[in-house]
């Protein structure tokens, strides 16, 4: 038995015609490394011959450590906040750092939930990363770390608090006009950097607005992000937020994104939790609370059913800017 072991194993002749003269006697004998024989003596201490290697080499102790992932060294106290079949996002402590911190860890997993480019979770959350990374602004969560684990794509975040404004808006509760221009303004804000950065996010809409401290908004979800040049069509794109004729060619990412901060504004103003059907609740806000046609207009513009005709984001962000001035 090896050392600090619990498997017995021996080494000896099993052959009865390999033998040898030990002390006058025939006995079974086993063949050194040089091919002389030499007595198989089965006895405590003698069995296994010194000059013998150990065909079953012990594993090194660091191994078990290099099977570990960050998963099961760094995080605990899981908690799933959603399950699909590209992955899942968990909520959890962050015990690698001092003191001990919330996090946000999303999973995309390999050959789950595909698009119809054959894009899995795996590459859609290694992208997601990318996105956070180079938007370089506050309005995203923070990027800790990424880390490959058990076949899937990991990225860990800032765990955000707040609320989303489709919660606000379910809730019904009551916003000054001051407060929704300046809600309106930094949504606009948002899109517009993450545009200069050269992404498309092609998710927006008040669910992934988070209203923090200070009703300042941070954005989520960059799943389904691209670059402003690809031409690949959105895969999970909320309806109500794409024009109602969408075809593969109805306009840039760009252009779509724009689409959909027209109608998250107009979400916003006419207090309404559906998308659809905006038109005459926003128009009784505006005049309720005595817009400016400039404004109505500019926001309007952003859903023109003609891509080249809506403003940017940050044409809109400063004009929401001067009237709420």
């Amino acid at each position: 038995m090896r050392n600090r072991s619990c498997v017995y194993y021996r080494y000896g002749s099993f052959s009865l015609r390999l033998k040898t003269t030990f002390r006058n006697r025939r006995v079974l004998a086993i063949a050194r490394p040089d091919g002389k024989l030499i007595p198989d003596l089965r006895e405590p201490g003698a069995a296994v011959p010194p000059w013998l290697t150990d065909c079953f080499q012990p594993v090194r102790q660091r191994s078990a450590f290099e099977r570990t992932t960050p998963l099961e060294t760094d995080y605990t106290g899981y908690e799933a906040l959603t399950q699909r079949g590209r992955g899942g996002v968990y909520k959890a402590r962050d015990v690698s750092s001092v003191p001990v911190k919330l996090c946000v860890i999303k999973e995309g997993r390999r050959n789950g939930e595909t698009d119809w480019l054959g894009h899995d979770g795996f590459f859609r959350i290694k992208r997601e990363a990318q996105v956070l990374r180079s938007t370089r602004t506050a309005a995203v969560p923070r990027v800790i770390r990424t880390f490959r684990a058990n076949g899937c794509y990991y990225v860990v975040t800032e765990r955000i608090a707040g609320k989303s404004l489709q919660d606000a808006l379910a809730s019904r509760q009551r916003m000054s006009t001051r407060r929704i221009l300046e809600y309106c303004a930094q949504m606009a804000r948002i899109v517009a950097d993450i545009h200069a950065a050269g992404w498309a996010w092609r998710d927006c809409k008040p669910e992934n607005f988070l209203v923090g401290k200070n009703h300042r908004l941070r954005a989520l979800d960059f799943e389904g992000a691209c670059r402003l040049d690809e031409t690949d069509p959105p895969w999970g794109a909320s309806p109500g937020y794409i024009p109602p004729k969408f075809s593969s060619n109805c306009g840039s990412p760009e252009a779509m994104d724009l689409y959909a901060l027209g109608t998250s504004m107009m979400q916003l103003i006419a207090k309404s939790e559906s998308p659809t059907k905006l038109g005459t609740a926003f128009r009784r806000e505006m005049k309720k609370r005595h817009l400016p046609l400039r404004l109505i207009k500019a926001i309007q513009s952003l859903r023109s059913p003609s891509p080249e005709r809506r403003p940017s984001a940050r044409a809109t962000q400063a004009i929401i800017s001067l009237v709420a001035a």
